[in-house]
């Protein structure tokens, strides 16, 4: 940094000058100095004028309250973060004028991001019991800005899975349940995947490839699937190759998923194979298909001792997912 820069900006600081202070707060939060980082933050919204320096408060109470909620400067104080996050997502951003100076986010982003993160506080408690679904909702809906661009797509992302999925509408009350909405999920993902969110791709193809809520999709399944087989996804990669080959597009099921077979650990130790859950059912689909096209010859020469392995490797992989493809089979749901 200049010389006369750090001068000019130690000079700033010592006269409370809301920008002065900003900067010396941004800059010791890059060093991971965040005590005193947080020491220049305070004082900023203590000096600044809620008029003038008002978007120079509001982006030092977001920090506050990101600091506080991650613990950063110490052990998380969540109730002070979640304090900093609701001022700053109760605020009319469109009441706070001008352009932004450099390192400042503009007043409406602030806003969507600490909506999001009370909606994700709520939906995340530190104590499962106090999960709150409906807050999550509240908030998400409004950090999402349906129709708008500048919605969060974090918050869509969000929205669509919560509503692809039952939950308990009071996590002590095992029987209070809120169904699926199929309708508000589909929305909510394609609205997140077409605001650039390649995490949406996934759950959204594999509503589209299952007809969740009886709106099934195999080309939009496919297309979404697809993009992220290409780019490495096992889950995306192995649904992909389950879809190929029920729909009897076996030559393309085994190209794409033939791969995930290739394991270098030794059978007898795969049971404890270092990985984490979603690669271990990736990985038990991908031996379950190509062993029954092993079985039955399909899309390849019949080899029943190659189909015998990958049968008994996709069960010790991970057996439920080695039974449910099995269940399939035997219900003539898949080939």
């Amino acid at each position: 940094m200049d010389e006369s820069f750090e001068a000019a900006l130690a000079q700033g600081v010592r006269a409370g000058n809301p920008a002065a202070l900003f900067t010396q707060g941004c800059n010791l939060l890059e060093t991971r100095n965040y005590t005193e980082s947080c020491t220049q933050f305070l004082l900023l919204v203590k000096v600044a004028s809620r008029t003038v320096d008002a978007l120079y408060r509001l982006n030092a109470k977001f920090l506050l309250g990101i600091i506080a909620l991650t613990g950063l400067a110490g052990e998380a104080d969540k109730a002070k973060g979640l304090e900093y996050m609701l001022e700053v997502a109760s605020v009319d951003g469109s009441s706070i004028e001008g352009v932004p100076a450099h390192g400042l986010a503009t007043a409406e982003s602030l806003v969507i991001h600490a909506q999001y993160n009370l909606g994700k506080a709520a939906a995340e408690p530190t104590n499962p019991v106090n999960v709150d679904y409906a807050s999550a909702e509240k908030w998400w809906l409004l950090a999402a800005r349906e129709g708008l661009k500048i919605g969060s797509v974090d918050a869509q992302l969000r929205l669509g899975k919560l509503y692809a999925t039952s939950r308990r509408r009071e996590p002590r009350d095992p029987l209070d349940i809120i169904p699926e909405n199929f309708p508000e999920a589909y929305k909510w993902l394609e609205h997140a995947v077409r605001n650039g969110s390649e995490d949406a791709k996934l759950p959204l193809g594999l509503l589209y490839k299952d007809g969740a809520g009886g709106k099934k999709n195999t080309e939009r399944a496919i297309s979404l699937l697809r993009d992220l087989a290409d780019a490495g996804n096992v889950t995306a990669t192995a649904n992909l190759m389950v879809l190929y080959h029920s729909l009897r597009m076996h030559q393309l099921a085994l190209a794409i998923g033939m791969v995930l077979t290739l394991i270098t650990v030794p059978d007898a130790e795969l049971s404890t194979w270092s990985i984490d859950s979603t690669e271990r059912e990736a990985r038990a689909a991908a031996c379950f298909i190509v062993a029954r096209c092993y079985e039955k010859g399909l899309g390849m020469e019949a080899n029943q001792a190659e189909a015998i392995t990958l049968y008994k490797r996709a069960f010790v992989v991970h057996k439920p997912t080695a039974f449910d493809l099995r269940k399939k089979v035997e219900m003539a749901l898949m080939p």
